[in-house]
This record gives C-alpha cells, structure tokens and sequence, in this order.
C-alpha cells in the first residue's frame, strides 16, 4: 500500500514561538538579539509575516541557527497548506480541473458580455459615440474587441 500520509507541518511563527518560550525572551529582546524593529519581530511571531531571506538571517543570528533551516521551514509549510487547499479544491471539484475550467471560461464569457454591454449603455446615455472603443484603446483589452466581433455575428 502507497499512501503516505504527509507529516503535519506548521508555520515557522510557531517554531519561534516555541523557541522564544524555552529561552526565556520576550519580543523586545528577540528583536534585538535579531535584528529586527520591534514591529517585523511581532510580526514574525504572530505569523502575519512570512519567512524571507532577510528574516531567516535574523532568525539565524537570534538563535544561533543557520538561515536555511528557517527558509526550509516556510518552504514546508508552504507546500502542506498547497497540498491542503488542492485536497479541499479536489472535494469540491470531483470531475476534476477539466469541469473546474470550464466553468471559469464561463464566467469570464458572461462578464465580458456584461462589460460590453455596460460600455454600450454608457454611449446611449452618454450620448458619446465610441466609449467601447475608447475603452478598448485605453485598456488595451483584446477580449473586449473578441467580445464585440463575436457579439456582431
């Protein structure tokens, strides 16, 4: 049998939580020993910000560790939650990316005729002749023109 179960991964905040809490430190003196404002140490902490090169050096110097390891551990991380959400989008999604797809193609098909339409309204009431192809010369947007040549057939 082949299915493995991946290892619980957790957020690296959690891993600096754990540490701050063995040496004895508060925020204050993890900012410090780290290098950062008393802010991105906060942050770090609580895990509102991630784990970047910049924050891994600090992590290094704070607890004597070296920076890839910190790098390594929002790697994990980051690939359980991926991992997570493509098992959550799979349930909700049993026929697959093919339907998924699908139905995507769908939606941006209506608001393009949506839009297309809004823009054709705004030179009735307007009474400006050419908003859409302002619109389209202004934004560049191509779909907006494939959705007029579609729309005159």
């Amino acid at each position: 049998m082949s299915d493995r179960i991946p290892a619980e991964v957790f957020h690296p905040s959690e891993h600096i939580r754990d540490e701050l809490e063995a040496r004895g430190w508060d925020e204050a003196e993890f900012a410090e020993r780290g290098g950062f404002s008393l802010e991105k140490a906060h942050a770090l902490v609580s895990g509102a910000d991630g784990i970047d090169r910049y924050a891994a050096d600090g992590l290094a110097r704070a607890f004597g560790t070296s920076f890839q390891i910190w790098l390594n551990l929002m790697e994990s991380w980051a690939k359980g939650l991926e991992r997570e959400l493509m098992a959550e989008w799979l349930k909700r999604h049993p026929d697959g990316p093919k339907e998924a797809l699908e139905q995507l193609i769908t939606e941006h098909e209506a608001m393009e005729k949506a839009l297309t339409g809004a823009l054709r309204l705004l030179d009735e009431i307007a009474g400006t002749e050419g908003a859409v192809d302002k619109a389209i010369a202004f934004h560049g947007a191509k779909y907006i023109r494939a959705a007029l040549d579609g729309s005159a057939q």
